[in-house]
């Protein structure tokens, strides 16, 4: 309704600068994300908050339309390591069937990559399947514990 009478999809509220799409995807909200992306709404962060809070069938849906898994645009880095660092094993391997970048680095400071993020936070049987997938522990991280 409100879109109908001319309200910007994009606003961001003044709190934390989250998009409507965004707090929906946070929310699991999903038919309301279903009308937010029909009226283009700007998918930045949507998977990543999607992700945090666990909203599997949410995250499900906006890779159905298409946001890219790999989008990094966030303060913690890409949807999978959002997943890893607050143990959202199952949607980790989601997005990894996805194709979900294993080598994309930031997000945690405390992990530099997918790998040292479910090492650090996750259930040991996803950092299984990450080492499966080819995942090596960064050269900046094994310098570091070489000290």
């Amino acid at each position: 309704m409100l879109l109908e009478k001319g309200a910007d999809v994009n606003a961001r509220n003044k709190y934390h600068s989250l998009s409507a799409l965004q707090v929906a995807s946070a929310r699991g909200y999903n038919r309301v994300i279903g009308n937010l992306l029909t009226n283009d709404a700007d998918v930045t962060g949507a998977l990543q908050e999607a992700t945090g809070w666990g909203n599997e069938e949410t995250a499900q849906i906006l890779l159905q339309h298409g946001v890219d898994v790999n989008n990094a645009e966030s303060e913690y880095g890409s949807a999978l390591l959002v997943a890893l660092v607050v143990g959202h094993d199952r949607i980790a391997k989601t997005l990894l069937d996805h194709k979900a970048d294993i080598r994309a680095e930031g997000g945690c400071p405390i992990a530099h990559n997918a790998l040292e993020d479910a090492i650090a936070f996750a259930d040991e049987h996803i950092a299984e399947v990450l080492f499966e997938r080819g995942a090596q522990i960064s050269t900046r991280a094994a310098k570091s514990d070489a000290k």
